[in-house]
């Protein structure tokens, strides 16, 4: 059987996402029993269709390919015309989670070889050049090669050393990490298919939410004092508005005007800080009480509990208010608005999302999502996701 590590060198736009559209892959390492090659890509201006052509003609000789960080390189490759989803796939990324229990989240590469007790005389000159802002395509070749034919190593040998304990697993457990190999597969395959997602319609989306934000924060505030504008991201100013108690603030008064300068005759103004006492409308709960002052929690939970308990309507209808104000507040943030900027924020092709989805990162084995979390969207949003079937 024909066993090839695997690694790519790329670009480090947003830690080198592949879908970053300012990011290339610069050069493939790989590593077997007698052989270590490294192939330049996009680096320098000479042409590597061929070489390329050439690469795939030789992966399809291979049987297993091991990789660190399997659905990173796999994307990668992928870009680049080489698709190796029929392939068998052992990610050492991926064994040292399962190893653990599903406790040692996110392995590194050093790490899992020192574990292993595996010299890691890891090349970090290309690390100094990033640091200095240099990008990868500007990075000496000697630099990129000694750093890619280290790691292409360093994971054949975490490998031989990872099958040695592999085979003093159970048949369970051995299936288990194969399964887990085989759904690698699968989620590269979501994650570089991407989601369409309509940017025009999830701005319009915004501003209607925007407009009920303002309609709620007018409805809660008219909860205090006219002099008293409550400030609805602070957990004090919402603590005493719901508790009751004693805020300090500061408003602006006039002080006269400047007799001198660029502003002669303009107005001056100072700050001036002053108490207010609000009443108590709703008993809080008890345990709830916040480190600061004589406050206490008013999140999501501890409302949701406070709607149970007896309450006037004016008070109920309070806490409805407030509900409705987080949650309105967070579908702008983290999707209405938050989606868009994102795009933006990783130079991501227009209209699509490319979120992760992780294997590495929850003790109970299950999968995660992340950048942007896709498993816990709004459902009244969905419809700004776009089929390109129909």
């Amino acid at each position: 059987m024909i066993v090839q590590a695997l690694d790519c060198e790329t670009t480090t736009h947003n830690t080198g996402n592949p879908f970053d559209s300012r990011n290339k892959l610069c050069a493939i390492g790989t590593h077997g029993d007698s052989d270590t090659a490294v192939i330049p890509v996009e680096w320098g201006d000479l042409p590597y269709g061929q070489s390329l052509t050439h690469f795939k003609e030789w992966c399809d000789t291979v049987d297993l390919f091991l990789f660190f960080n399997a659905k990173f390189d796999l994307t990668w490759l992928w870009k680049y015309g080489i698709d190796l989803t029929n392939k068998k796939v052992w990610d050492c990324q991926l064994f040292e989670y399962i190893a653990s229990n599903q406790t040692w989240t996110y392995p590194d590469l050093e790490t899992s070889c020192q574990k292993r007790g595996i010299t890691t005389p890891k090349e970090r000159d290309i690390e100094a050049y990033w640091e200095a802002g240099v990008d990868t395509t500007d990075i000496p070749w000697e630099i990129i090669e000694k750093r890619v034919r280290g790691d292409v190593a360093l994971t054949y040998l975490l490998y031989q050393k990872q099958l040695e304990e592999f085979n003093t697993w159970s048949q369970a457990r051995k299936n288990l990490f194969r399964l887990h190999c085989s759904d690698l597969i699968v989620l590269h395959e979501i994650e570089r298919n991407g989601f369409h997602y309509d940017e025009e319609a999830s701005k319009e989306e915004a501003d209607k939410t925007s407009a009920r934000l303002l309609e709620i924060e007018a409805k809660i505030r008219a909860y205090a004092p006219p002099e008293v504008s409550i400030n609805l991201n602070s957990p004090q100013q919402v603590s005493a508005l719901l508790y009751g108690g004693t805020l300090t603030l500061v408003q602006r008064e006039e002080a006269g005007v400047f007799k001198t300068g660029q502003r002669v005759g303009q107005p001056k103004f100072r700050k001036v800080a002053f108490d207010v006492t609000l009443p108590r409308l709703v008993e809080p709960v008890d345990g709830t009480k916040l480190a600061a002052g004589e406050f206490w929690s008013s999140d999501q939970k501890v409302l949701g509990r406070l709607l149970h308990s007896r309450l006037p309507a004016s008070s109920r209808k309070l806490l409805n208010l407030l509900l409705e104000y987080s949650k309105q507040q967070r579908s702008i943030s983290s999707y209405t608005q938050g989606l868009p900027k994102l795009i933006e924020k990783m130079h991501w092709p227009r209209n699509m999302l490319y979120g992760k989805v992780n294997q590495v990162t929850v003790v109970t084995g299950r999968t995660s999502s992340s950048e942007p979390n896709l498993q816990n969207f709004d459902s009244n949003l969905k419809h700004l996701f776009k089929s390109r079937y129909t």
